[in-house]
């Protein structure tokens, strides 16, 4: 399993570190080492991905990015041969989904329209699919695909089978635990980033997925 939480990382005593540091630091290693390998400068890499984005908190955006690659060390593939679910559809949720949009779009060409399609993202009304975007805001309608409606999280963990699983919903234990069951019934090595803070609003807690993705 791997796990990407937002969390006080010493109160997990099974939390692995690398070279006596916290994966935070390969996260960051990651990111300005393979995403931008001729830029020398924090300053200058940062504001071209504060470019990308430019209605969102970004460095929340840009770390989730960098988790994700730092990630895929222990995983496998490329960005581009996962599929994402988001439990969260608001302006921080979109945004991450649009720089990890933007970055498969970057490593293979194709248009970001078509890299989009491998996101999706469930907020308080279900999964959001092509039927509901007239009624959408706007900053959700990018991620209206095709697929009918499913209005329970769980039932959309079922239905579109990610491979990673990102909360950015605010609400606490939202990721359950037969949510973390179905994604490691189809998964080996799911990636789960509960993002919301603080902990007590955060998706799941670390112990709380290691020990429910044991099956």
């Amino acid at each position: 399993m791997v796990l990407v939480v937002n969390q006080n990382l010493d109160t997990v005593p099974s939390f692995p570190k690398v070279n006596g540091r916290y994966p935070w630091f390969v996260v960051y290693n990651a990111f300005s080492s393979q995403l931008l390998p001729k830029v020398h400068g924090l300053s200058f890499w940062l504001t071209k991905i504060l470019d990308l984005v430019p209605s969102f908190p970004k460095g929340t955006a840009s770390v989730v990015l960098a988790g994700l690659i730092s990630a895929l060390k222990l995983v496998g593939g490329s960005l581009a041969d996962h599929k994402f679910l988001f439990l969260g559809a608001g302006e921080a949720g979109t945004g991450i989904a649009e720089l990890i949009a933007l970055e498969i779009s970057k490593q293979t060409n194709a248009p970001l329209e078509e890299t989009r399609k491998k996101i999706w993202l469930v907020d308080s009304k279900g999964l959001i699919v092509s039927s509901r975007v007239d009624s959408l805001q706007h900053f959700k309608k990018p991620w209206a695909h095709d697929h009918e409606p499913v209005h329970e999280f769980l039932d959309s963990v079922k239905s579109i089978k990610p491979t990673v699983l990102i909360g950015s919903s605010g609400a606490g234990q939202t990721f359950t635990k037969e949510v973390v069951e179905a994604m490691s019934s189809f998964n080996k090595k799911p990636i789960i980033l509960a993002l919301s803070n603080p902990t007590s609003q955060s998706e799941c807690t670390a112990e709380q997925a290691y020990t429910w993705s044991e099956v």
